[in-house]
């Protein structure tokens, strides 16, 4: 028998299935896990180690024993598919299933069952596929438990890696003391779920039964709401197998989990934690005549109580990162840095720690040793004091000490309407402008010599009645309600944004486009989406990359910069215009970049400069490139990264950006005062260059050439 390394408070409850069968499942779970993590995991059956084979086939072994780890150690894979699904159909390799993250799942009655993508370009959101694979205990091969319906919708698992057959070597055996045979998935199946594609999550086989997550589709990294617990709540769902039918078995989930026996289910709502019973169809219903009824369901968690040992648990999470570190670094030879020696050094002060801080502290300079970009740590369960938010204008007013009253200088519009990225006093029912002035707060007026904000104190996304006058007097005040924000970050940048637009449209008569990214995530591709089309016509067009925080989108957007015009349609009336590939255009592009910028926006600058896109102005950029991925939590909620994904040239150049940056054709910086003179020089630079550009050698559309006429021409008989 096997043991399982999920952690169930510290304790390892074994499992009941023999090895054969969990090979099975291990094998689904890898093919849909990580082609840079384990292959196959095995336990000692004294729960004093683990071994498995690691993707470059060298076994590995960690000791249970070590002291810096505590009960419940937990190893998590990751994502990434190493292999391919569906007769070389889909093709459904690590690069295209990377942000699926499908789960796959294993129960003795059902087998095991997994999640495909339903690929429909130009779907919304993401489309899952249901999948479910009968597996014979003995010759691992479909059987005559397939039913009828499903007949012909096979799949079968096509291998371009060693993972799809399962071998545990002699090495491996021998570390976790058992001995086993050789089982081939080779002949595995698939059939397909008779459900409708869909955004699924949270896949679970129970007996008879799947239950998975429903969400509605969101697109790629939808806006952040306020209340990330509150950001498109699912649906439970239940399938029942035999009778081939969905149910609902709860709404508004946020989370769900099956016990290791398959017996129960527990979900969470915003009411709280509930279980019923799994494989379950509906939910338990109140009894109108007892409204106390169906609340038995309901989990009390008033009186649970855990003890832990945080010191124990900083010794654990020190060893974890510095272990992820060694399995998932993309330089097997740690960047030639003694990685042993390193934690023989930090390590050794692991009892020294008092505080998660210390923890914190000892993280960065760990990871430091590396040399990289992307090591990041983030604290867990950390004791911090309450913050109180001050409410904010997003405006500028300035303080006159003659009357004590404050004049407004200048409302951030920003994205007006949108009211997240907007100034309270941007409404236009408002009838705020500058050179008014603020002389009461809540009808009591302000004294000299006292901030404003002083009255704002905790008022953030809270109603606030504020008195505005013409002139700075009491006496003829207007009052006015306003929601002060809590934070006026982006709606001060948007509004940047939007000057610095006016402003290239205004120095370059109209023919300059411009747009800045701030990150290449969900933001700067919505910005991208949003700024781009109406500026594809432009003459020329700046992409301002400088401070932007990264991401994963820089080759959505290089491809639509790079487009080649292969043909261009129109309609007689002259209104309407369009090319093929959409928006092609041949336009004049610059660049800009600076130390501050890093990540993926490293990669948009550097395909810029190997495709002669056009000139990058500004300074080398920081240089902070390998991937990441952020899977692997630590046991307190906390979080390490390992920089996995190094990229190197084609054209034989060596390994990219990682440790230099992107240097820029134009070296220009900006002034040590930076923006407080109003001046941007390398903006200015990108302006006059593309001007010249542009009266040299101007570049347009074709106009339409004349149709030829072709009149149908009789034919003599």
């Amino acid at each position: 028998m096997l043991t399982s390394v999920l952690t169930d408070l510290g304790r390892r409850p074994r499992l009941t299935y023999p090895l054969i069968a969990l090979t099975a499942a291990v094998l689904l779970t890898l093919a849909f896990g990580t082609a840079q993590g384990a292959t196959v995991t095995v336990f000692s059956g004294d729960d004093t180690f683990a071994a498995w084979t690691a993707a470059a086939g060298t076994p590995v072994v960690e000791d249970f024993a070590d002291p810096t780890l505590v009960p419940g150690f937990s190893i998590t894979f990751g994502s990434g598919l190493p292999g391919s699904i569906g007769d070389g159909v889909y093709h459904d390799r690590a690069d295209d299933m990377q942000d699926t993250k499908p789960v796959l799942h294993f129960s003795p009655p059902i087998r095991a069952f997994g999640a495909t993508w339903d690929l429909r370009p130009g779907t919304p959101g993401r489309r899952i596929k249901l999948y479910l694979t009968f597996v014979d205990s003995t010759t691992m091969a479909v059987g005559t438990e397939v039913p009828e319906t499903f007949t012909g919708q096979f799949f079968g698992i096509v291998s371009d890696t060693a993972i799809v057959s399962i071998r545990l070597d002699e090495g491996t055996r021998e570390a976790a003391g058992i001995t086993v045979e050789t089982f081939d998935m080779d002949n595995a199946r698939f059939v397909q779920v008779p459900v409708a594609p869909g955004n699924y999550v949270g896949l679970r086989a129970v007996e008879g039964k799947l239950h998975w997550l429903s969400f509605e589709p969101r697109g790629t990294m939808p806006p952040e709401t306020p209340d990330d617990d509150d950001e498109n709540p699912g649906d439970l769902l239940t399938y029942d197998i035999e009778k081939e039918k969905v149910f609902t078995l709860a709404s508004g989930v946020r989370g769900y989990d099956v016990s290791m026996n398959g017996k129960v289910l527990v979900y969470r709502t915003k009411a709280g934690f509930f279980r019923v019973e799994a494989g379950a169809t509906s939910a338990p219903k109140p009894d109108p005549g007892n409204p106390e009824s169906g609340e038995d369901s309901k989990i009390d968690l008033s009186g649970w109580t855990v003890r832990i040992d945080p010191r124990q648990e900083w010794r654990q999470m020190l060893r974890e990162a510095w272990r992820l570190q060694r399995d998932f670094f993309y330089d097997p030879k740690m960047h030639g840095v003694d990685w042993e020696g390193v934690w023989k050094q930090y390590g050794s002060l692991a009892d020294r720690m008092s505080s998660r801080d210390d923890l914190e502290d000892l993280l960065g300079e760990m990871f430091g040793e590396l040399n990289v970009g992307h090591a990041y740590h983030w604290p867990g369960d950390v004791r911090r004091g309450k913050s109180v938010g001050t409410g904010l204008l997003a405006a500028d007013l300035d303080y006159d000490p003659g009357s004590g009253f404050w004049q407004i200088k200048k409302i951030y519009a920003g994205d007006y309407p949108t009211p997240e990225t907007s100034s309270p006093l941007a409404r236009p029912d408002l009838k705020v402008k500058p050179g008014m002035w603020l002389v009461a707060v809540d009808g009591k007026p302000l004294v000299k010599g006292e901030d404003y904000l002083r009255r704002l104190a905790s008022r953030a996304e809270q109603e606030v009645e504020l008195s505005v006058n013409d002139a700075p007097r009491i006496e003829g005040a207007r009052r006015i309600v306003v929601k002060p924000v809590g934070s006026d970050t982006r709606i001060r940048y948007a509004t940047w944004i939007r000057e610095k637009r006016a402003y290239v449209d205004r120095m370059s008569q109209g023919q300059i486009g411009y747009l800045h990214l701030y990150d290449m995530g969900g933001m700067g591709l919505r910005q991208f989406s949003r700024d781009f089309p109406p500026q594809w016509r432009k003459a020329g067009l700046i992409i301002d990359d400088r401070w932007n925080h990264g991401g994963f989108v820089a080759a959505m957007i290089v491809e639509h910069l790079d487009r080649k015009v292969f043909s261009v349609a129109g309609t007689r009336y002259g209104h309407y215009l369009q090319t093929t590939p959409d928006r092609s255009y041949p336009r004049y592009l610059d660049v800009l970049i600076n130390r501050q910028g890093g990540s993926d926006c490293e990669t948009l600058a550097q395909a810029v400069k190997d495709f002669n896109m056009g000139p990058v102005i500004g300074t080398r950029t920081w240089g902070g490139w390998v991937g990441i991925r952020g899977d692997k939590p630590l046991r307190d909620g906390g979080n390490v990264t390992q920089p996995e994904f190094g990229g190197w040239d084609p054209r034989g150049r060596g390994w990219q950006i990682e440790g230099h940056g992107v240097d820029p054709d134009v070296v220009l910086d900006l002034s040590p005062d930076g923006f407080l003179d109003g001046k941007d020089e390398q903006l200015d630079y990108a302006i006059q260059d593309m001007m010249g550009k542009i009266a040299k050698d101007p570049k347009d559309l074709p106009p339409a050439p004349p149709i030829p006429p072709r009149p149908l021409i009789p034919t003599s008989r």
